[in-house]
């Protein structure tokens, strides 16, 4: 099935940050993530030559009803928060409630480069914006050894 994934036509960066990290599965793949359907908060996650961006839709939510958060020696990205409920007012009757609400938590295996000390993030337009910067590579140390005669 790896093979099939990685010869496929569509580039698929969950399949790849997976392999990357060689991590649980159920630590990449949202859908095998329990959580309730109502709360449900999708997620875009892209890699830049810099960073690894993720946004996530928290429509009405301020910055403080959501969580940024990293756990296993900042290998783990959580994010998470609460829509609470609307109040229902006397004298009012719902017909149909759509709107999710609950708590809801995504959690994203980082890449072996990411840099869980360089994270920044925002909530902006109803999108909570986070930014996991990734390591420097460093450099190879070459060392010159002077060869003497004998």
């Amino acid at each position: 099935m790896a093979l099939a994934a990685l010869l496929s036509r569509h580039w698929d960066p969950a399949f790849v940050m997976q392999a990357e990290c060689d991590c649980d599965p159920c630590a990449c793949n949202p859908a095998a993530q329990p959580q309730a359907p109502a709360a449900f908060a999708p997620v875009d996650v892209r890699e830049t030559e810099e960073a690894y961006e993720f946004e996530m839709e928290v429509p009405g939510l301020n910055k403080d009803q959501v969580k940024v958060k990293l756990e296993q020696q900042g290998r783990v990205l959580v994010l998470s928060g609460e829509r609470e409920q609307q109040k229902k007012l006397p004298g009012q009757k719902y017909h149909r409630v759509e709107r999710s609400r609950g708590n809801f938590e995504r959690k994203f295996r980082l890449p072996k480069d990411a840099n869980g000390e360089d994270v920044k993030a925002a909530v902006k337009d109803g999108v909570l914006s986070v930014h996991v910067a990734k390591r420097k590579a460093q450099e190879p140390k070459v060392i010159t050894v002077e060869v003497q005669e004998s």
